[in-house]
């Protein structure tokens, strides 16, 4: 299963960590995305995934997107992939409290878990 994070915060990396101790997914099936540089290259060497700059790179090819941006960033951040996600890809949120923009460009409720 390939898993793309969009966030690699301190939510983003528990998941990764976990995803990767419980066998979820190789190094290699994980790709993400964060707005800080030195927290992409971080997460790249620490876990062995890949980290772009951004989401729409991240989320190519992915069968699972995973929000974990900071609740301020949701809107902006699902907005650099509006329209980009396919029938076959699912979204979840880490996000408590905070509803994800639902809109034919960005993410229909169909795709949101």
């Amino acid at each position: 299963m390939k898993i793309a994070f969009i966030g690699m915060g301190n939510m983003g990396e528990a998941i990764i960590s976990a995803v990767l101790r419980q066998g979820v997914a190789a190094p290699g099936e994980i790709t993400g995305s964060d707005i800080k540089p030195e927290r992409r290259e971080y997460i790249s060497q620490q876990y062995g995934v890949k980290a772009y700059s951004t989401a729409t790179e991240a989320i190519s090819g992915a069968d699972l997107v995973v929000v974990a941006c900071k609740p301020q960033d949701v809107a902006t951040t699902t907005g650099e992939f509006a329209g980009q996600l396919t029938p076959d890809q699912a979204a979840i949120s880490t996000l408590a409290g905070t509803r994800i923009p639902t809109s034919p460009e960005c993410l229909t409720p169909d795709r949101i878990a």
